[in-house]
C-alpha cells in the first residue's frame, strides 16, 4: 500500500494582486487542492503566453516532504494540474519520459543521480487521488 498525503501547502506567488502573495493555503485532500488550483487558473495567463509561479509542498504520513514549483496558466483549469505536474516531473526524472529530440545517452546523462530517487518516490507515495502502479 502506498503512503498517503497528510496535507499540501500551496501558495500563488505571482499573479493578480488580489490573488498572489496572500500566504500559503493548506489542504488535506488532493481533490480540494486541485479544485483550488483550477479556480486560480481562471485568472492566470493564457497557455504559452506566460505563467504565474506557485510554490507547493506535499507532506506524507511517514514524514516525507516533496516540494516544488508549479507554473500556473489557464490550461490548469482542467484535469488535475498538481497531480499531473508531480507525476510528469517524477516520471521524467525516473527515466520514463525521454524527450523525443534527445538521444538516450543525453537523457541518461541529464537524469543521472535523480533516477533511483524519483523511482522510489513513485513506488512509495500516492500522488493524487488514484494509485499509479510503477512496479510492472
Amino acid at each position: 500500500m502506498k503512503k498517503k498525503m497528510t496535507k499540501v501547502e500551496f501558495e500563488r506567488v505571482e499573479g493578480p494582486i488580489d490573488r498572489a502573495g496572500k500566504g500559503k493555503k493548506l489542504f488535506t485532500t488532493w481533490k480540494d487542492v486541485e479544485k483550488f488550483i483550477k479556480g486560480e487558473a481562471i485568472t492566470a495567463p493564457e497557455e504559452r503566453q506566460g505563467y504565474d509561479k506557485c510554490d507547493f509542498k506535499v507532506y506524507f504520513e511517514d514524514g516525507f516532504e516533496y516540494g516544488g514549483r508549479l507554473d500556473l496558466d489557464k490550461g490548469d483549469k482542467y484535469g488535475t494540474p498538481l497531480t499531473d505536474h508531480i507525476l510528469n516531473s517524477l516520471s521524467f526524472q525516473a527515466g520514463y519520459k525521454k524527450p523525443y529530440k534527445w538521444t538516450p545517452e543525453q537523457y541518461e546523462q541529464f537524469i543521472e543521480g535523480q533516477k533511483e530517487i524519483a523511482k522510489e518516490i513513485l513506488d512509495t507515495y500516492q500522488i493524487g487521488e488514484f494509485i499509479v502502479n510503477t512496479n510492472s
